[in-house]
């Protein structure tokens, strides 16, 4: 298992009795931040988030490191890539950072070195959560709960707000730091 799965040692623990019991006391602890949400909530974004670190553990392997882990109402970015999902929940699911950290993780992805930060970049960031998000939908859908997946977008210097907070994972990928913003039901606004 890479950091990043051992890091994130509740998710890996979540099937079956540990997360019910982590729902039914109110608690749940995710690498050392406690998942302040509704139980139904709190169901849902472990899923999402097991989504994303299996996708992290495969796409970087032992290069990604999990700095933090933050409960945000707000947020600034140099370039941010997207994508809500609406239905019987609302997902919200983006790769924050700055132009290189971004180009470096498209490039990582891509495998392929890209020099600037064109669309090949921005479609690999697309591809990245587009795979993130498609598994959780799968996963949703296997609980009968049912979301559309909207084409993911891209702000440059955006503000997001999140009345009800929203998580962020501080990733350190290659020496370059990337954000992961997520919401599960919770209202969130980007202005660029």
């Amino acid at each position: 298992k890479s950091d990043i799965s051992k890091q994130l040692n509740i998710i890996l623990v979540t099937r079956g009795r540990a997360l019910m019991k982590g729902c039914k006391t109110g608690k749940s602890e995710y690498a050392g931040v406690t998942v302040q949400a509704k139980p139904e909530r709190r169901l849902l974004y472990t899923e999402q988030l097991q989504c994303i670190s299996d996708m992290i553990a495969r796409l970087f392997g032992e290069e990604a490191l999990l700095e933090q882990v933050s409960r945000v109402k707000s947020d600034q970015d140099e370039f941010m890539a997207c994508q809500t999902m609406t239905g019987d929940v609302t997902v919200f699911l983006g790769l924050a950072g700055t132009r290189d950290s971004l180009q470096t993780v498209a490039s990582m992805y891509a495998r392929e070195n890209f020099t600037l930060f064109d669309e090949d970049s921005y479609d690999a960031l697309c591809e990245i959560i587009n795979c993130i998000n498609g598994t959780f939908a799968t996963r949703l859908s296997e609980e009968e709960i049912r979301v559309s997946m909207y084409p993911p977008v891209y702000y440059l210097k955006p503000e997001m707000k999140a009345e009800d907070g929203c998580y962020k994972l501080s990733l350190l990928i290659r020496g370059i730091r990337v954000g992961i913003l997520l919401s599960v039901d919770g209202e969130v606004e980007i202005r660029s």
